[in-house]
């Protein structure tokens, strides 16, 4: 059985996977990393791994968990571009990255054709030749 999402799905689940490796290397340049701060990063890592799979097959429902991430993640970015022209550095560089990356994941979940959409989520789509 060969399970076939919309190639935006695909796309999107590829710039999921980006920002989880621009987490990891955010935390390399950290100036002095505890072992909280290894847990949170591996927990970030985690999350948007497994968010970026549940995206690449197709699930309804994720392009609404990255909608809200997508939100509080700008919500606050007009202070991080701020302090990132005021303080260029790797960590607030990558931060304003991951959020514009995500910000153009939300979008392409968003700007799948209804026809396609209902094709993915339905549950006998497994059951069709493409």
């Amino acid at each position: 059985m060969d399970i076939k999402a919309h190639s935006n799905f695909i796309i999107a689940s590829y710039f999921i996977f980006v920002v989880a490796g621009l987490g990891l290397v955010k935390y390399f340049y950290f100036p002095g990393i505890s072992a909280k701060d290894i847990a949170v990063a591996i927990f970030n890592l985690a999350f948007f791994i497994g968010l970026g799979f549940l995206v690449r097959q197709g699930f309804k429902w994720t392009k609404y968990l990255l909608l809200v991430l997508t939100i509080f993640g700008l919500i606050n970015i007009q202070h991080a571009l701020g302090y990132v022209i005021q303080n260029p550095n790797v960590i607030s560089l990558t931060v304003i990255m991951q959020r514009l990356i995500l910000l153009l994941a939300t979008i392409l979940l968003f700007v799948v054709p209804a026809t396609v959409r209902k094709d993915i989520t339905d549950n006998n789509y497994l059951d069709k030749e493409v």
